[in-house]
């Protein structure tokens, strides 16, 4: 009767499965050919930013193959003038398209994107938003505005990434980032169920009015936002092309830092929305699958796994199956499905999965995180090498634990229990090594 509760946990992975097939059915969607050129207003979310970097995105911005456009430039919390004034003496000097506003908003960067609707120009039909390390192609805008037809409110390329050394750490890093956009955004273009990822992306002026604003408490406001227009009834499109390139994190420890404000922005929106997507009429079955999907692609059951291993009874068999269909499922995602669309080598796809099961903290720590009603300041991802203090207490209190319960199943003879840790264990592993590579690399 237990091992009901293992196959419990095994089913959510493998409808997972089944759905991520869908990836290998992308198509990339028709451009239509433009008779008049919409005003698009470009938005530039800037806090605390290096000038340089910044000024290097609007040079790329300044040059578009595009008339009918403007650029607004959100530097936004940021006191300090030395960041400031070089950019809004760029700004002052090119005039022109570009329109520098200094913005004190609360909340998370969905304050300084509402503030940015209200000044935006009014013959604005698009809104375009890019971040402010992106340099984008010259026919970035023209591209853009070629897939808005019928009725696509939004349009998403995919995020990219430059200059950034050629090690195996940052192939590993580069290599799990491109994931999503392959395996993930695919899939959910083929059904459907495209939301918005907060840069090189476009949406409808009025959409975004018919929605209601962006949100200021859910800190990925981008997604939850996609999220809310598809509920309304609005569609989005995935355009797998690249279009602009931006920094990946400096260190990992940036990089477990973003990963945990994706981790937890997700189970945000999952948490706030999850009767409404799991009753909406507006979307369909498959919609629904796949928008779970993709707010739960970061996320592991570690935590739980373990948790349910040390109460034991029908508990541990589902933690065990958990974890299971976890590895399963990503093992057949990353090794097949992503090898497949990319034409990856199986080493390099197996450095993709590494990267990925490396992050297992932030990922399984974020959603049991949210469910603390106490809010945790926005982490910016530096744009430059920043002094940081690398602290993994969550790891190694988790490894811990892992260690703990092994030898506690062991004197019991808990065999799943011991399955259990074991598989807990391949993860400590990923880390480790990710871990050494990065120190190979001289980072933090």
């Amino acid at each position: 009767m237990e091992w009901i509760f293992f196959i419990l946990g095994l089913l959510p992975y493998f409808l997972e499965m089944y759905f991520l097939r869908y990836a290998l059915m992308y198509k990339k969607p028709e451009p239509k050919k433009l008779v008049y050129e919409p005003f698009v207003s470009i938005h530039v979310p800037i806090h605390k930013e290096p000038p340089d970097v910044v000024i290097s995105t609007l040079e790329s911005l300044k040059k578009q193959e595009y008339e009918n456009y403007e650029v607004l430039v959100l530097v936004n919390n940021t006191p300090e003038e030395v960041l400031r004034k070089p950019i809004k003496d760029y700004c002052e000097k090119e005039s022109g398209i570009f329109k520098y506003h200094y913005i004190e908003t609360a909340g998370y960067k969905g304050g300084t994107l509402n503030k940015a609707m209200s000044l935006s120009h009014p013959k604005a039909e698009i809104i375009g938003v890019v971040d402010s390390d992106y340099r984008v192609c010259p026919d970035f805008i023209r591209k853009g505005v070629s897939y808005f037809k019928d009725k696509i409110a939004i349009v998403q390329f995919p995020q990219d990434y430059r200059d950034f050394p050629e090690t195996l750490f940052y192939k590993a890093m580069y290599l799990s980032y491109r994931y999503f956009f392959a395996v993930i955004m695919r899939m959910c273009h083929v059904l459907g169920a495209v939301a918005f990822m907060g840069t090189v992306g476009f949406i409808r002026k009025e959409s975004i009015k018919e929605t209601g604003k962006w949100s200021e408490q859910i800190i990925t406001e981008d997604s939850e936002m996609g999220l809310r227009m598809n509920l309304k009834g609005f569609k989005g499109i995935y355009v797998d092309e690249g279009v602009g390139k931006g920094f990946m994190p400096f260190t990992w420890f940036s990089c477990r830092k973003q990963r945990f404000r994706w981790a937890y922005g997700n189970a945000q929106t999952l948490l706030k929305h999850f009767t409404a997507l799991a009753f909406t009429k507006n979307l369909n079955f498959k919609q629904k699958v796949a928008f779970f999907i993709q707010n739960t692609v970061w996320h592991t059951p570690l935590i739980y796994s373990l948790i349910f291993n040390y109460i034991g009874g029908f508990l541990s068999f589902l933690g065990a199956g958990l974890l299971t269909g976890f590895l399963v499922s990503r093992l057949y995602s990353f090794l097949w499905i992503f090898r497949k669309i990319d034409r990856l080598t199986f080493s390099e796809s197996v450095l993709a999965l590494v990267f990925y099961f490396s992050l297992f903290f932030p990922m399984s720590y974020a959603p049991i995180r949210v469910l603390v009603p106490v809010e945790v300041s926005f982490y910016r991802t530096p744009k430059s090498k920043e002094e940081e203090r690398p602290l993994y207490i969550g790891e190694i209190a988790l490894l811990s634990l892992t260690i703990a319960e092994l030898l506690m199943c062991t004197t019991e003879r808990r065999w799943l229990g011991i399955y259990t840790c074991l598989l807990s264990i391949l993860l400590f592993l990923c880390f480790l090594w990710v871990y050494r590579q990065s120190k190979i690399s001289n980072l933090p």
